[in-house]
């Protein structure tokens, strides 16, 4: 968030209509044909008295409008097309202080509001705002948090930014329109914003999407990095690790035994960041960082989203991650986001970036790393803007307005129904695209028909998209959907007890509990007989246990060995790869090389997966 010069591009001049695109995109639902039976479930075929077979009504088929009356599924609206009186992207890499103009328009202005895709970002700019114009004239509104929500300056993730929201509005990350999953709610603003100056902050590679998506309004000001550019040092043991270096790796499990080997290897104090990690936790591990406290901190790829980190160097540890559906190599976006972490403004004025070696069972790739430091695109009115991807489409995600009619039992088969007429719809747009529906989806199944037919429309849809995985919490969700309909009580998921003696994996689970609670008590206020107050308290005192148990974790990870060869291995696994895939070769029944240390089946190696594909 430190200012910076950029080339400006000259303003295109007023708006104009974009060729082919209606101020209403409009398509009906129920003009998509006959939805699909789920499968598996095969269609019964009765009888009538008279011996002629009848088919039963089926709740989910669209049925034909009677005179005068509406289609069970509606039309996909959206809001009038509204494009502020001025719009501005300020594009560039990471550390070249893209987001600084905006704020500072923000706080020249006295009104509006700053948007972040993670509540930890949102966070941050509340804290500088509020130092700047004062702790009464800034609200923080998230998820989970209300402070002053009816402040002229507010700092919001971006699913809770209002689409009337008027003076300066900041939106951070855009390029995180193109993201399937949560990409909507930056769309939503591009297409209709109330502020009458919108600022943009993201990547290059988001420019032909906002070029299309405003034409001649836009104006783009390209931001160069404040530090000097990234230098590609090779390949690093840990004893060469210097103060302010990040370590980065893909999971949980790697960082902390990863955390733990530096430190019984170089010494000093590390520290560890991930995505399971409280928010005040991570807060606090930043802080520690910042304040050189903590010398090397490891990380997992929550330091590509926008954390502000004043590190000299980023060295990956691994170059693949399993992406949901399979482990791959980093794309070299992906690579360019972490990396260009390193440097900071006024701190570190030269970044490094390399990678970690000396690790039996890590094996990063330095070609992986070094396509990261080279764009492979360009964007642009010429073409000749350094980028890693050309974004074209904003993911445009289904909002309540639009199943207004269809009662809330019918959600989980109108979406899909929503998901057809919706790509008809926005195709005319080119800068559109439909978003998965399957995690709304999965949502309602989770509640289920018998709760969704008794609960009121604007619930439903709340727990819909409420922040849960419904595979990880799917439970929690039905007991919540329980509380709105019956009043059970859920003060057992508020209370403090056994937090004072949690291990950090407890901690964390109850954090992220206590987190979702934060969000139901604010949408709704006094159901299950609970307060926002005690579910804050009880995501502090996870948060607390975290931080209090970190150090210890670090320091008695015990290192991984091998049980056949008594080398070093994944702490994880009771064999390294290669004795694993000599096992497997010879037909042995593996003596615990099969299993993680503590019990359970695990997939091959990544040396038997490596073979397998080859002979594949």
């Amino acid at each position: 968030m430190h200012g910076g010069g950029g080339r400006r591009s000259a303003p295109r001049g007023p708006a104009r209509p974009r060729p082919g695109t209606p101020p209403r995109l409009e398509r009906s639902i129920g003009d998509t044909g006959v939805m699909r039976r789920p499968t598996g479930r095969p269609r019964p075929t009765p009888a009538t008295p008279h011996g002629r077979p009848a088919w039963p009504s089926d709740h989910r088929l669209p049925k034909r409008a009677r005179a005068g009356g509406g289609r069970p599924l509606d039309a996909v609206v959206l809001p009038e097309r509204r494009i502020p009186q001025r719009v501005v992207a300020h594009l560039g890499p990471a550390n070249s202080g893209k987001t600084h103009a905006g704020l500072e328009a923000l706080i020249a202005a006295g009104s509006g509001a700053y948007a972040a895709p993670l509540r930890m970002l949102a966070n941050e700019a509340y804290l500088r705002l509020a130092e700047r114009l004062g702790p009464g004239q800034v609200g923080l509104v998230t998820g989970e948090e209300r402070i002053n929500e009816r402040a002229p300056v507010i700092a919001c993730t971006v699913e809770m930014l209002s689409p009337a929201r008027r003076g300066v509005v900041v939106l951070d990350e855009v390029h995180w329109a193109a993201d399937p999953e949560r990409g909507s709610a930056w769309t939503r603003v591009l297409w209709h914003s109330g502020a009458d100056d919108l600022y943009l902050a993201g990547a290059p590679d988001a420019e032909p999407l906002l070029a299309a998506a405003y034409g001649d309004a836009l104006e783009v000001v390209w931001t160069e990095r404040l530090t000097g550019p990234l230098t590609l040092v090779g390949g690093l043991d840990i004893g060469s690790l210097e103060p302010a270096s990040v370590v980065v790796a893909f999971s949980r499990a790697a960082v902390i035994a990863l955390a733990s080997r530096i430190h019984a290897v170089r010494g000093g104090s590390v520290g560890v960041l991930y995505g399971a990690m409280p928010v005040a936790a991570r807060r606090h591990q930043v802080e520690q960082f910042v304040a050189g406290r903590t010398e090397v901190l490891v990380s997992t790829d929550v330091l590509g989203h926008g954390v502000n980190l004043p590190c000299r160097a980023v060295l990956f540890a691994e170059t693949t991650k399993f992406d949901g559906v399979e482990r791959r190599d980093l794309l070299a976006w992906e690579v360019a986001q972490i990396a260009g972490r390193a440097g900071r403004f006024g701190l570190h004025e030269d970044g490094a970036v390399g990678w970690l070696t000396g690790i039996d069972w890590l094996k990063p790739d330095g070609r992986v790393v070094a396509r990261g430091l080279q764009p492979t695109a360009g964007v642009g009115p010429d073409g000749e803007t350094p980028a890693y991807r050309r974004l074209t489409r904003a993911q445009l995600g289904p909002a309540r307005g639009d199943l207004r009619t269809v009662p809330p039992h019918r959600w989980p088969d109108a979406l899909e129904a929503w998901s057809r007429a919706a790509h008809a719809a926005v195709k005319d747009a080119g800068w559109l695209r439909t978003a998965p529906v399957a995690p709304i989806r999965d949502r309602l199944l989770v509640v289920g028909p018998h709760r969704l037919r008794r609960l009121a429309p604007d619930d439903a849809w709340s727990l819909a998209l409420a922040p849960v995985d419904a595979g990880d919490h799917g439970v929690l969700l039905a007991r919540l959907a329980d509380a709105l309909v019956t009043g059970h009580g859920l003060a057992d998921l508020v209370g403090l007890r056994g937090v004072a003696s949690a291990t950090i994996g407890e901690a964390e689970a109850l954090s992220a509990q206590a987190a979702i609670m934060r969000w139901f008590t604010r949408r709704h206020p006094g159901v299950g007989g609970i307060a926002a107050g005690e579910a804050d308290a009880l995501e502090s005192a996870a948060s607390a246990r975290v931080i209090e148990l970190v150090p210890g974790t670090i320091e008695g990870s015990p290192a991984g060995r091998c049980i056949d060869c008594g080398r070093e291995s994944a702490p994880w696994f009771t064999r390294c790869d290669a004795c694993q895939a000599r096992a497997q070769r010879g037909g042995q029944a593996p003596a615990g090389g099969q299993a993680r240390a503590g019990g359970g089946a695990t997939p091959p190696s990544r040396a038997v997966r490596r073979r397998k594909a080859r002979a594949r």
